[in-house]
């Protein structure tokens, strides 16, 4: 086994073992991180011919479904303790509060009404289809949300923009299990994108029912939608389960943050994520700074694996939304193949 190679199997199981730990003190969110980040380093480990021992990668994988349903578990009940809380604040307010206008739209059985429905009775209601439009009130603290949920029947596709009421936001839900009806779901957004009527509005894509084991990836589920292509508007996008209750926290976020800009909204939502956020930007900085004082040292392997376990914090904060990642991540490549040629030549 090569030096660069040996080095890459220690931070996977470095990581492996922050996330074990993660999960044992409670900490399911960044048992997850630490995890990916591991499974990561596990595909490039076989990609360079490296045995890995089974039992390691049968671990690994017991160890992201136990921390995944630990996070979805922990998630729900904290999201449901928020929404608690801020419908109570809400009775006790003033009367003064900011509206917010939503166009919810999509294909039939996308969940769109599920959706509206979960944020209001804090629980999952398979409800029926819609007729026409449904147009719901929720006031959450000083901010009131009007959802128009228009129907994703055929018959109502047509007529969706009858029911514009020039909202603040748009929010466009697809069934990640109905490939099938990729092509249609892309037909029914663009009809309402290429509206003038629509134009700058903010668009919240949300593939829903990520929980389903044939539910198609989110990366996959924008191509269908050729979402690359909307370029006169913000958008967001995220995968979602509403049943479980999944991820909706970080699409609020979204919402929260880029729509409505209220701090009390925003930090309901997002605290958790920002936490997460910080504390992998720090673990990125120690790793940056040691990989710089190994190479002017002289350690050029030292300097590497840090490099490399730099490099796999980027890629999952560049998952989780952050843009500004895939910087980092050129720089971490560009890096590390100048060290791996130091490296090689040494070995020679």
């Amino acid at each position: 086994m090569s030096q660069d190679s040996s080095h890459l199997v220690a931070s996977f199981r470095d990581f492996f073992k922050k996330g074990q730990k993660a999960l044992e003190s409670g900490s399911p969110k960044d048992a997850i991180s630490h995890l990916n980040i591991a499974k990561n380093m596990l595909s490039d480990i076989v990609a360079k011919g490296i045995n890995v021992d089974e039992a390691e990668v049968v671990s690994l994988e017991t160890l992201i479904q136990e921390a995944t349903r630990a996070a979805e578990k922990k998630g729900k009940t904290r999201m449901l303790k928020q929404f608690q809380n801020l419908k109570q604040g809400a009775s006790e307010f003033d009367g003064k509060h900011k509206i917010m206008s939503i166009f919810l739209f999509g294909l039939d059985n996308a969940g769109k009404t599920t959706l509206v429905e979960y944020i209001n009775n804090e629980e999952f209601i398979d409800p029926t289809p819609t007729v026409g439009v449904n147009i719901t009130r929720i006031t959450l603290g000083s901010i009131k949300f009007v959802f128009n949920d228009v129907g994703g029947q055929e018959a109502y596709r047509a007529n969706w923009m009858n029911y514009w009421k020039n909202p603040d936001f748009m929010i466009f839900m697809v069934d990640a299990n109905d490939g099938e009806r990729f092509d249609q779901a892309r037909e029914g957004l663009w009809t309402v994108l290429d509206d003038p009527a629509t134009s700058g509005v903010p668009l919240l894509i949300l593939s829903n029912k990520m929980d389903l084991p044939g539910a198609i990836l989110l990366d996959e589920v924008l191509n269908s939608l050729n979402a690359g292509a909307i370029t006169d508007r913000m958008v967001g996008s995220f995968a979602i389960s509403v049943k479980e209750g999944s991820n909706l926290e970080k699409a609020l976020n979204f919402l929260a943050s880029d729509a409505l800009n209220d701090e009390e909204f925003r930090a309901f939502i997002g605290k958790e994520i920002d936490r997460l956020n910080r504390n992998f930007g720090e673990l990125y900085k120690i790793f940056i700074a040691e990989a710089e004082m190994h190479e002017r040292e002289k350690r050029f392997e030292k300097a590497l694996q840090r490099v490399y376990k730099a490099k796999k914090i980027q890629e999952e904060l560049f998952k989780q939304g952050i843009s500004k990642a895939q910087k980092e991540i050129t720089r971490c490549n560009v890096w590390s193949t100048r060290l791996e040629k130091v490296v090689s030549a040494k070995q020679e």
